[in-house]
C-alpha cells in the first residue's frame, strides 16, 4: 500500500563505489535536473574527481523532496517522505566512511493499528498482519529527504550546481554533446545524465538530436505516470490509526491511503496525512479547498 509514498533513489553505484576510488573518464558530465536523481550523481561524480554541471530548471534544488516547516513544529514532507529499507542505507549513500549520518529515523514496530474500512464496516489489525512481517519502513525524526540530502549531498554539489536552467534540446551526434536552455544559452560535454521526471520527457519538452531510440521512446510513452496530491490536517485529538485504508487503497489505476504524518515525532501535535494518485486522488483534485476540506471530513 505504501510502496510509493516515499522515495526510491537510484543510488546503486553509491552504494558499491569506493569513495577514494578514481575513474579512467577524464572529462567533463552534464547533469539535468537537481532532484535526488541528479545530486547524487553529481556527488558520486565529485567523489570521483570527475568534473561535473547540474542544471536545474526550477529556482529551487530537491525535486519531490519537498519540505514545510510553517505548518507544525516539524517538517512536512510534501513529497518523498520514508526510508524503505534499514538505517545503515544512509550512511551507505554519504559513502564516506570518515562520515556517520546522524539524521533520527524511527521504524514500525509492527504492533501500530491499521484500519480498513469497507461496506460501512470498520476494522483493526496491527501493522504486521496487515503489511507482513518484512515491512521496513522508516520515519524521520524533525528532518526529512531534503534535509538530509541538505546536510549530506547538497554541500559537495552546490557550486557545480546552477537554477533557472530549462534545457530544452540536447544535440548527441558529435564526440561530445551540447545542450541547449530555452535562453539559447549552450552547454557542452562530453557526457550528459538525463534526470528531469519522466513527464517531462513523455511531454517532449527537451528536442533530442537525433531522436531517441524506438524503444527507448516506446518505453518511455508506455510508461505510467500518476497526478497525485497530499492533503495534512492538524486535529485536536488522535482519532485515526497508523493508516486507513480502503478496499481501492491499491489498484491498478492509483492509490490512496490516510496516515499518522506524525508518528514517531517529538511533537504533541496531532497531523493527519492523506496521499492520493492516480484515478483515487481525481476526487479530490476536482474540489476547491474548502469543498475538498469537507468532503475528507466527511469521509472521516
Amino acid at each position: 500500500m505504501c510502496g510509493l509514498l516515499g522515495i526510491s533513489l537510484p543510488l546503486q553505484p553509491l552504494r558499491s563505489a569506493n569513495h577514494s576510488a578514481t575513474s579512467e573518464f577524464s572529462g567533463s558530465v552534464l547533469i539535468i535536473g537537481a532532484g535526488a536523481a541528479g545530486m547524487s550523481t553529481g556527488y558520486l561524480l565529485a567523489q570521483q574527481g570527475i568534473d561535473f554541471k547540474i542544471l536545474e530548471a526550477a529556482s529551487s534544488y530537491g525535486g519531490r523532496m519537498k519540505r514545510t516547516t510553517e505548518f507544525a513544529d516539524f517538517p512536512i514532507s510534501l513529497g518523498a517522505e520514508w526510508l524503505h529499507g534499514v538505517p545503515r542505507e544512509l550512511a551507505q549513500i554519504v559513502n564516506d566512511p570518515s562520515v556517520a549520518p546522524t539524521t533520527a529515523l524511527k521504524g514500525y514496530s509492527g504492533r501500530e493499528q491499521v484500519g480498513y474500512f469497507e461496506d460501512g464496516e470498520l476494522s483493526y489489525y496491527s501493522l504486521a498482519e496487515a503489511f507482513g512481517d518484512d515491512f521496513n519502513d522508516h520515519k524521520f525524526i524533525n528532518s526529512s529527504w531534503f534535509d538530509f540530502f541538505e546536510e549530506y549531498v547538497v554541500p559537495r554539489v552546490r557550486e557545480n550546481m546552477q537554477l533557472n536552467t530549462q534545457i530544452v534540446s540536447i544535440d548527441y551526434r558529435g564526440d561530445h554533446i551540447t545542450a541547449t536552455d530555452n535562453q539559447g544559452k549552450s552547454y557542452a560535454a562530453g557526457r550528459v545524465v538525463i534526470t528531469v521526471p519522466l513527464k517531462i520527457l513523455q511531454k517532449n519538452v527537451i528536442d533530442f538530436v537525433p531522436e531517441l531510440p524506438r524503444p527507448k521512446l516506446k518505453a518511455i510513452q508506455s510508461a505510467p505516470v500518476w497526478g497525485g496530491l497530499k492533503v495534512f490536517l492538524q486535529c485536536s485529538k488522535k482519532f485515526y490509526p497508523t493508516y486507513l485504508g480502503f478496499p481501492d487503497s491499491e489498484t491498478k489505476e492509483g492509490q490512496r491511503v490516510y496516515y499518522d504524518a506524525a508518528y514517531g515525532q517529538n511533537t504533541a501535535q496531532h497531523v493527519l496525512g492523506l496521499f492520493a494518485v492516480g484515478e483515487q486522488a481525481k476526487v479530490y483534485q476536482r474540489l476547491s479547498d474548502r469543498e475538498q476540506l469537507d468532503y475528507i471530513l466527511a469521509e472521516l
